[in-house]
């Protein structure tokens, strides 16, 4: 099994490939908040749909539905809808 740290670099990597962001949003606000994305960590459990990752200073910070993940103040907002988060591809 992947340790946590490496699955959350993985994850951010395949994020920022697979939701298209300009580099001036990437400059402008460090923290950026994928939105309604669906998550498959790739550990055999089912996809999470409407989820969101919020990364800030290039790490993922959090992952999670609404209710346990709040978008940061001045944080970037994506829309990810129809998009997934896979870690390692």
């Amino acid at each position: 099994m992947m340790c946590l740290p490496r699955l959350l670099t993985a994850l951010l990597m395949v994020l920022l490939l697979a939701v298209p962001v300009d580099a001036q949003i990437m400059a402008a606000s460090p923290t950026l908040a994928f939105l309604n994305v669906t998550v498959i960590d790739a550990t055999g459990i089912p996809p999470k749909p409407d989820q969101i990752v919020v990364v800030a200073n290039g790490r993922i910070e959090a992952v999670g539905d609404s209710d346990h993940v709040s978008v940061p103040t001045g944080a970037q907002s994506i829309d990810a809808t129809g998009q997934f988060m896979i870690p390692g591809l």
